[in-house]
């Protein structure tokens, strides 16, 4: 480390003299001549323990994001006596650390302090005294609001093309809640340092609120918001959980001509984050009120999700799809579990909400139309099994949402050799009245592909008859919930009853869902009803139990009915 006498011109210089002796700080000296770096104090809590004790910059820079790596090689070009050295620097395990110093009177060597990023807030320069601390927010050290407005009014000012971006932290009380206040609040910290490396000195980065971040760009540059989810959602190590931060968004930019001022600026584009947040609920599965609530459990299992399709962990479990009038099998309906390494089988409601929240939704629904394709194939290549056999699974707004959806399905029934009506996707009666003008053109798209079509959920009241006859679907599904209290509840007949005749009128099939008694078979095939699926037939079975279960019946005739209901907590029939 260099003599005395330059450590004290060091800390005079860079004004860090304080930091040095805290837990977490680490003292760095660099000759540039040899390339040789040296630290010392504990490195492995900024996770460098990798690093040998006198490597090169390039060394370190293998441990860094490509910005950083840049920064910290830059170091190898000598500075003059005195020039600062100041690095916000972040690994590729999600480490951010600040380096504070300057270079030595030999102009070949620097030295100084590295610490948490968070650290360094405490002792930033504060050329404006007091005031200038409170427009800083102390976690950050990014402006805070009242800072933020000052200094975007002045870059409006100036009458230069900016565009502002707010950027809001998904779940921070979950996090909270199951990580404490501490741990949250560096997750905050790191957050906000990966938001001022990303947009570099000319951008003025601010936390607006208590989960909100805001940044002004300089220029008209479209991609500013994508910019800021990418570099705030990156993975990030915090002891042995991975976190995946999540961010919605929301941007604006003075119109030519326009003068508003930095109040009003901010206020559009927090309200198009609000937009994008109610857009984002919109989404959200209707059962994530059933997801756990244990808060540490759902950052786990958030964690273990985003690989799950990758280690081959999701499975798709198959419910037996019967004709009423003669126990004939017709089809299955392709469901979601989840075969976890450590929790053992995982419903639907247990994960399934955590699958809207990450927006993994239409990574899962292209999984399971792919799933269901390649199982129907195999199964009708199978001389024992029903040739007529067919195979739904469901679509999702997320689904519906990807300009790629109709292509996916028609390769997916090319690539298997499906014959038309093979293989069905259902979508939800909410679903579709969404956009009711944009769904019609899409199912047709579908069905021109060789898809057949389900409106599930049938019943809950959105539709109106002038959008039932202009879909292209074949068939209508009918709500479990109605199916098992009709035989109490007058209401659920009347709905059971009139889906039924209105099915029959306009020529389209009906499945009943929550088939779980033979009264209610009786009921339902006494009413028109023709097909049923629920745990009276048969549980979703694995793709094996569910070709036992076609073999037998195909050789033992109709299908069996037991009055069983459904066990506590099984999943709802439709979900994925």
């Amino acid at each position: 480390m260099p003599p005395t006498g330059t450590s004290t011109r060091l800390g005079a210089t860079s004004g860090f003299a304080s930091v040095v002796g805290r837990a977490g700080v680490v003292l760095f000296h660099y000759d540039a001549a040899a390339d040789r770096l040296r630290l010392s104090g504990p490195v492995a809590s900024l996770g460098l323990d990798g690093l040998g004790a006198r490597a090169g910059v390039a060394a370190l820079a293998r441990f860094m994001t490509a910005d950083s790596a840049a920064a910290l090689l830059a170091l190898r070009t000598p500075r003059p006596s005195g020039a600062p050295v100041r690095l916000d620097l972040a690994t590729l395990s999600g480490r951010f650390s600040a380096w504070r110093g300057a270079w030595l009177d030999s102009g070949t060597e620097c030295a100084g302090v590295v610490m948490p990023a968070a650290m360094a807030v405490a002792d930033r320069p504060a050329d404006g005294g007091g005031s200038e601390r409170r427009e800083r927010d102390a976690l950050t050290g990014l402006l805070t609001r009242a800072g933020f407005l000052q200094a975007l009014a002045v870059r409006l000012s100036a009458a230069t093309r900016l565009r502002v971006v707010v950027g809001d932290v998904a779940r921070v009380r979950r996090m909270n809640e199951a990580l404490g206040y501490a741990l949250t609040d560096k997750v905050l910290a790191a957050l906000a340092e990966r938001l001022r490396i990303t947009f570099g000195d000319e951008a003025l980065p601010a936390r607006v609120g208590d989960n909100t971040f805001a940044v002004v760009v300089p220029g008209d540059d479209p991609d500013a918001a994508q910019r800021m989810a990418a570099a705030m959602e990156r993975p990030m190590q915090l002891d042995e959980l991975t976190l995946h931060p999540t961010l919605e968004t929301g941007a604006a930019a003075p119109d030519p001509g326009d003068a508003p001022g930095p109040q009003d600026i901010l206020r559009r584009a927090e309200a198009a984050l609000g937009h994008a947040k109610i857009a984002a609920r919109s989404r959200l599965s209707a059962s994530s009120a059933d997801a756990p609530h244990d808060s540490l459990t759902r950052l786990t299992l958030e964690d273990d999700l985003r690989g799950a399709l990758a280690r081959g962990q999701i499975e798709p479990f198959y419910q037996p799809v019967i004709r009423l009038c003669d126990g004939r099998l017709s089809g299955f309906e392709a469901l979601a579990r989840w075969r976890h390494p450590r929790r053992g089988l995982i419903p639907p409601d247990d994960f399934m909400p955590l699958v809207s929240e990450t927006g993994l939704m239409a990574e899962f629904g292209l999984f399971m139309v792919g799933a269901a394709a390649r199982q129907v194939a195999l199964w009708r290549a199978n001389a024992r099994m029903p040739a007529d056999l067919f195979v739904s699974v469901n679509l999702t707004t997320a689904d519906l949402e990807r300009t790629s959806v109709v292509q996916d399905v028609a390769l997916l029934i090319r690539q298997h050799a499906l014959p038309p009506g093979v293989l069905k996707i259902e979508i939800t009666e909410g679903e579709v009245m969404r956009d009711p003008d944009r769904a019609a053109i899409l199912l047709a798209d579908l069905q021109a592909a060789g898809a057949t079509l389900s409106l599930d959920d049938f019943g809950m009241g959105y539709s109106s008859l002038s959008w039932l006859a202009r879909l292209p679907i074949s068939t209508l599904k009918i709500d479990r919930y109605f199916v098992r209290t009709m035989n109490g509840n007058e209401g659920s007949a009347k709905i059971v009853r009139t889906v039924v005749a209105l099915a029959q009128d306009f020529g389209l099939d009906v499945i009943a869902e929550g088939v779980e008694t033979a009264e209610a078979a009786g009921a339902l095939m006494a009413l028109g009803c023709q097909y049923g699926q629920g745990f009276g037939y048969a549980p979703p079975l694995c793709a094996e139990e569910a070709e036992v279960y076609a073999i037998e019946r195909t050789l033992a005739g109709p299908a069996p009915l037991t009055d069983r209901p459904p066990p506590s907590g099984a999943a709802p029939q439709g979900v994925l």
